[in-house]
């Protein structure tokens, strides 16, 4: 079995970051079986605690960050957001259902994401409806294309994963 860190080592013993995942809000756009998240209050990061965090961070050695939520990219200054990434030089990545229907945030996210991890628990919409509480793989494939269509060939491909229940 491989070892994961390898390649590493220096950078965790010496105390540096090098990833962390930074829930931006708790607004989303699913209800899932699988998730209460939607319960919580509706609550997000300001801007410039986001700033401060990752600009600290990058001085601790912060190479990616993994933004989640609720749903990320109903974050309200998220283009903000991938700009900083960009001027700090760290790589971002996302965990999303992709409901969302801003073309040109998903063309920019397609061109700047290092990873593209999209949650789908079924390719059949009532059974989408049922576990995720929203009428949303329509949309979802949508996006999904837009974003296939504008992601260059040499970045990682969309990832897509399903919860397994009964």
């Amino acid at each position: 079995m491989g070892n994961k860190f390898l390649g590493y080592e220096k950078e965790i013993r010496d105390g540096n970051i090098l990833s962390i995942q930074m829930n931006l809000l708790n607004k989303c756009t699913s209800k899932c079986l699988s998730c209460r998240k939607y319960t919580w209050p509706d609550v997000q990061l300001d801007y410039d605690t986001i700033k401060n965090t990752l600009m600290y961070l990058k001085g601790q050695g912060l190479q990616t960050v993994v933004f989640s939520g609720g749903e990320p990219l109903l974050y309200k200054d998220f283009d903000k957001v991938i700009s900083l990434c960009e001027m700090l030089n760290i790589k971002y990545s996302l965990i999303t259902t992709l409901i969302i229907k801003d073309i040109e945030l998903l063309k920019r996210v397609a061109k700047t994401a290092y990873r593209i991890h999209v949650s789908i628990d079924s390719v059949d919409e009532e059974k989408y409806a049922y576990i995720r509480g929203v009428y949303g793989l329509k949309i979802a494939k949508e996006s999904i294309k837009i974003i296939a269509e504008n992601r260059p060939k040499e970045m990682i491909p969309i990832r897509i994963s399903s919860t397994m229940s009964n």
